[in-house]
């Protein structure tokens, strides 16, 4: 019986952990998904925000959204991008930088490898 319960005590805590675990990966991609704009994520900060060690953070984040810190940061910052090409006339270079981008020419090699078509051609295409 003694058994019993410490093995039933050790899977509430592991399941408590996984919901911790989860909670925190949750919040990073939300922190990302409101601060897309920030230059400066790194995913040594994103990791030290959810308590944990870079390499962990990056193995878990992939485990529960299905994608790397990267990547998911990538689409959130091509998603915004997509919205402000078709809801505002602002030029190419300015919507870089309001997403993130460190470039235009990096936002649109990204913009291309993502869609295909350069945020020009995505503008006047969808417009």
């Amino acid at each position: 019986d003694d058994q019993q319960a410490a093995r039933s005590a050790r899977a509430r805590a592991r399941r408590k952990e996984k919901s911790d675990l989860e909670i925190a990966i949750q919040d990073s991609a939300d922190y990302m998904t409101y601060n897309y704009a920030d230059k400066s994520l790194s995913i040594e900060h994103l990791s030290q925000r959810a308590a944990l060690s870079t390499c962990y953070y990056m193995r878990k984040f992939k485990e529960y959204q299905s994608a790397t810190p990267h990547q998911f940061l990538q689409t959130v910052r091509l998603s915004a991008a997509k919205q402000q090409l078709l809801t505002t006339s602002q030029r190419i270079e300015t919507i870089a930088d309001n997403c993130g981008f460190s470039s235009a020419s990096h936002f649109i090699m990204a913009f291309r490898k993502s869609t295909g078509i350069t945020p020009h051609q995505y503008r006047t295409q969808w417009k």
